[in-house]
């Protein structure tokens, strides 16, 4: 099942339960907050622009996400209903992601959650699908 996406041309895939397919590339901003532990350093806070490719198969998801001058953060899980989990690892500590799809499929809102040794980012993830492939090679 598919549907032509209205104002940007793309063709929305349905998943079996009835949702469009977050497959494909999709851009936005992120909101981070990042906490020391340990109490000795600074907190940080800031914006950045993201770029996020998502792969789906049924109720599978995968997502690689990019952040400017940063690394690249792979997670997978799960989607169902709209709603969605991942969940990956950085060299030093784990990363769960959590969000929904809105406006029929596209936008998305996520919260990411990193921790790293003695760190902690809390990190919101507003997307919208890409008008075109974005992504780094």
């Amino acid at each position: 099942v598919f549907a032509l996406c209205a104002g940007t041309g793309a063709l929305l895939f349905a998943e079996p339960d009835g949702q469009p397919s977050l497959a494909g590339d999709w851009i936005g901003k992120a909101k981070y907050k990042g906490y020391d532990m340990s109490g000795e350093g600074e907190n940080e806070k800031g914006k950045l622009p993201i770029q996020v490719e998502f792969l789906q198969r049924g109720s599978y998801l995968y997502a690689a996400i990019y952040v400017e001058e940063g690394p690249e953060f792979e997670l997978e899980g799960q989607i169902g209903g709209g709603h969605f989990w991942l969940f990956g690892e950085t060299e030093d500590g784990p990363m769960i992601c959590f969000g929904h799809v809105k406006s029929k499929g596209r936008k998305i809102k996520a919260h990411l959650q990193i921790a790293e040794g003695g760190w902690m980012s809390d990190v919101v993830i507003q997307l919208k699908r890409a008008p075109e492939p974005v992504m780094p090679k």
